[in-house]
């Protein structure tokens, strides 16, 4: 997956992943190359899925990663677990392992599903409007109008993301936004 940032500057682990490469060894033989250790990616993984699993929930495709990393990896999970006690999702981390290795070792139970399987189970792929809503009511005050005018013109720190050139040149801000509006209304 290509992205501008790896996690959006308002997330509270940003800050360990504001430089990646730091967690990136060049691969052999190719200096343009980089790859982080399995543990690292793993680490990320879990920080990926717990962003979409707070912003409006997330699927079984981050659990089926969890479930391949932990049966068919040699991770060290003495460095995981201090990772993630400085990223502050240990709790996470434990809750999503026990559902991966439930669902994809004992096999999916339907009649004894906890209120985190069911939040997953009924995400989708990325999360549904109504789990962000829900998630996120303070943010809108319950009005649809509100979030659908926050999702369509975001903040200038996402739109930066989103548009890096506006690092450069801020005057590009309203073009930007009808860029983003046009582009929404014929691509998505």
């Amino acid at each position: 997956e290509m992205h501008r940032t790896l996690l959006p500057q308002d997330d509270n682990n940003y800050s360990y992943y504001q430089d990646p490469f730091s967690l990136a060894k060049p691969i052999e033989d190719n200096k343009y190359c980089f790859k982080m250790s399995d543990e690292d990616l793993y680490i990320f993984n879990l920080v990926h899925f717990h962003k979409h699993y707070l912003a409006g929930g997330s699927g079984i495709r981050y659990l089926m990663d969890i479930y391949i990393s932990l049966t068919r990896q040699n991770l060290n999970s003495e460095y995981i677990a201090s990772e993630c006690k400085k990223l502050k999702i240990e709790e996470f981390k434990a809750l999503v392992e026990n559902i991966a290795l439930k669902w994809f070792k004992e096999g999916l139970k339907i009649n004894s599903l906890s209120d985190e399987e069911l939040y997953i189970i009924q995400s989708g792929a990325f999360g549904t409007l109504k789990n962000h809503v829900e998630r996120n009511i303070d943010d809108y005050q319950g009005s649809k109008i509100k979030l659908i005018f926050k999702r369509t013109f975001p903040n200038v720190k996402r739109m930066k993301v989103l548009y890096p050139v506006l690092n450069k040149c801020i005057l590009l801000l309203p073009f930007c936004y009808i860029h983003r509006v046009f582009r929404g209304i014929f691509s998505k």
